[in-house]
């Protein structure tokens, strides 16, 4: 065989070769485009206008996702607009825009998400006149872990003379920020056991607990939770029966 026939073969052997490896690497997935970041969950927003002096907003709001497109209902404080507003947009890759409706008006934000879905930052412009008139800024926004898992720790009553109690949590988190679950509770005076219903919104939550041996009274939990949601700091209020009026504070920890 000729060198210049050794050549072609060479040649043509290559390019089967490159041929079958890119058809392996496309099989196995390797040049097919990733999942959409996941931003479904509870998340806390600030925002800081560069236009209006001392204009700052706090948002939170538990985001829906199919597929790269985003919603839900943000609750808001410190916009002179609205006190909530529907959130709407999509995902492209960790590029992230979406609009928010605030007095009949469409706030618009661009901006980034870490690819752990995490955290987002970027801008916001507003259109020209109505409420909005025009502002613009800065946003930024964190992810709240949920909440779902055990927790553990001491409630402390307000009055002196009453003992803590020892509490253990069992939490579930949906989507939406619901909450639902049990406690036990040992050396309590008021209650051995309670089912729990709420609602997360951020670092916030509010909960109802109650017994079924003691319909006749309640507790109503109010609490701050950290990002990584390791621990909850609450207090607390008996309603009705012969605990009404009974308060306190404690902290717990997840397990």
């Amino acid at each position: 065989m000729g060198r210049k026939a050794k050549l072609v073969m060479k040649r043509a052997f290559q390019q089967f070769s490159a041929f079958v490896l890119l058809n392996v690497l496309s099989a196995c997935g390797g040049g097919s485009s990733s999942a959409p970041v996941n931003l479904a969950g509870n998340w806390q927003f600030t925002g800081q206008s560069t236009v209006f002096v001392d204009l700052n907003f706090v948002g939170t709001a538990a985001l829906q996702q199919t597929g790269s497109s985003i919603s839900g209902n943000l609750s808001l404080s410190g916009s002179p607009c609205a006190t909530t507003a529907a959130l709407s947009g999509s995902l492209s890759g960790t590029s992230v825009s979406f609009q928010i409706e605030e007095g009949n008006q469409a706030n618009q934000f661009t901006g980034t998400v870490t690819p752990d879905g995490t955290s987002a930052s970027g801008k916001y412009v507003a259109p020209n006149g109505g409420c909005l008139n025009g502002d613009a800024g800065t946003w930024s926004a964190t992810k709240i872990a949920s909440l779902s898992g055990v927790f553990a720790g001491s409630l402390h009553p307000n009055e002196v003379i009453s003992v803590p109690s020892q509490a253990t949590v069992n939490i579930t988190q949906d989507d939406e920020g619901n909450l639902n679950g049990m406690a036990v509770l040992t050396n309590s005076s008021c209650f051995a056991s309670l089912d729990l219903s709420g609602k997360v919104n951020g670092q916030s939550l509010t909960i109802t607990a109650s017994s079924l041996n003691m319909p006749e009274q309640s507790v109503r939990l109010d609490g701050k939770i950290d990002h990584a949601a390791k621990s909850i700091t609450l207090t607390y209020t008996v309603i009705g029966g012969h605990c009404d009026g009974e308060s306190g504070s404690g902290i717990l920890a997840r397990f």
